[in-house]
C-alpha cells in the first residue's frame, strides 16, 4: 500500500493553545565548537518532494506550504535511523528533538490519509491533537529538566539512579510510587530470586511500593494516578484503599474500562 495521497487536502487545525510544534529545535546546532560541528548534527532529508533540514519541513507542513502527500514517512524514518547510526556522539536531547519532529510529520501525514471515523466513543481529531500537544509539552519539560541537570557539576556521577544506588540509600518514606512501565518486574537471579527496583527500595527501607506489571499508556496512567493521589492526600485513604478505589473508578470509565489500563498496578509490601 502506497503512503502517498493522490489528492492532498488541507491539514486539520491543531487544537490547544500556542504552537504545538514550537519545539526547542532552535537550539539544534547552537551548541558546539563552531559551524562545522553544528552542521554535522543537522538532519538533512533527501525525499521525493522535499530536500532540506527536517525542522524546516515541519514548519512548512504546519503552514501547509508543502505537499505531505508526496512525502514518504517510511523514507523519512529510514533516513532518521541512518543519521542516528552515523552520529553516535550526538547529544541525546538533540536526537529526541529530531524524533519528535518525525513523529509530528507522521501524525500530520496520517490526518491526510486516514478517513474520518464514524461517531462513536473514540476521541475526535481535535482531542487527539490536543493530547499530542500535551505530551509534546511534557517531553519538552523533561528535556529542559534533563539539560539543567546535566549542566550541574557531575562530581563523577552520570545523573542516573540505578538499583545498586538505591541499595545504598536509607529511606524514611512510607510509600514509593513507581508509575513508569513494568517497574514491578526484575531479573531472576539464581539464589537471590527476583531482583529489581521494588526489592531495592524495600531494602533501602520503604515499607510499601506501588509498581506496574506491564506497559500501560501514559493517558491511562495519568488518570489512575490522579485518582490515587486524590484518595491518598485529599481523602486520607490508606495506599491500598486509594489504589483500589482508583482502579474501580477506571473500571467504570468508558475509555479505560478494560483491565489492561488499570489492573497492572500492584501494591507490594505492607498493605495496611
Amino acid at each position: 500500500m502506497s503512503d502517498a495521497a493522490p489528492h492532498p487536502k488541507p491539514l486539520p487545525a491543531l487544537a490547544g493553545r500556542g504552537n504545538p510544534t514550537a519545539l526547542p529545535s532552535s537550539r539544534i546546532g547552537e551548541e558546539g565548537s563552531g559551524e562545522g560541528s553544528s552542521r554535522g548534527e543537522e538532519l538533512v532529508l533527501e525525499l521525493d518532494g522535499y530536500e532540506g533540514p527536517i525542522d524546516l519541513l515541519l514548519t512548512l507542513a504546519r503552514e501547509q506550504k508543502v505537499d505531505l502527500g508526496k512525502i514518504s514517512i517510511l523514507a523519512l524514518a529510514d533516513q532518521y535511523l541512518a543519521f542516528i547510526s552515523r552520529q553516535r556522539s550526538l547529544r541525546l536531547e538533540i536526537a529526541a528533538d529530531y524524533l519528535v519532529m518525525a513523529a509530528w510529520l507522521a501524525y500530520l501525514k496520517s490526518r491526510l490519509l486516514l478517513p474520518q471515523p464514524p461517531e462513536d466513543d473514540e476521541p475526535s481529531g481535535a482531542e487527539l491533537a490536543a493530547e499530542l500537544e500535551h505530551r509534546l509539552r511534557l517531553l519538552e519539560a523533561v528535556q529542559n529538566a534533563g539539560r539543567r541537570l546535566m549542566a550541574r557539576p557531575q562530581t563523577g556521577q552520570d545523573g542516573f539512579l540505578r538499583a545498586d544506588d538505591i541499595y545504598n540509600m536509607r529511606l524514611r518514606a512510607d510509600l514509593v510510587v513507581l508509575s513508569a512501565c513494568r517497574t514491578a518486574l526484575g531479573k531472576e537471579i539464581r539464589g537471590e530470586g527476583l531482583v529489581g527496583l521494588t526489592r531495592a527500595f524495600m531494602y533501602a527501607g520503604a515499607p510499601r511500593i506501588i509498581a506496574s506489571l506491564w506497559r500501560i499508556p501514559d493517558s491511562a496512567t495519568a488518570e489512575l494516578m490522579m485518582r490515587f493521589y486524590r484518595g491518598l492526600l485529599r481523602d486520607n485513604l490508606a495506599p491500598a484503599a486509594a489504589l483500589r478505589r482508583a482502579q474501580l473508578e477506571l473500571a467504570n470509565h468508558p475509555r479505560y474500562r478494560d483491565p489492561y489500563y488499570w489492573a497492572g498496578f500492584v501494591l507490594e509490601g505492607e498493605w495496611r
